[in-house]
């Protein structure tokens, strides 16, 4: 469970970061630029934590159906 809520709260920071620098674009192209920067790699950031912790959602609900792990 708490794979899928951190796969959540992931997206949910990244998009805050996103709009936040997003509002600060004005028209400098050497500031614009970094801030797309970071807004890119912001993205990218919570796509891949966000794959994994889905990813393994999956397995671990397969553990504990199987009688792996029960410890919490």
């Amino acid at each position: 469970m708490w794979l899928w809520a951190a796969a959540v709260a992931d997206v949910l920071i990244s998009a805050c970061l996103w709009s936040t620098l997003r509002q600060r674009i004005q028209g400098d192209l050497r500031t614009d630029s970094l801030l797309r920067t970071l807004m890119h790699t912001a993205l990218k950031t919570a796509a891949y934590t966000s794959i994994i912790a889905v990813a393994g959602g999956p397995c671990r609900s397969r553990q504990r159906l199987a009688g792996g792990s029960r410890a919490r």
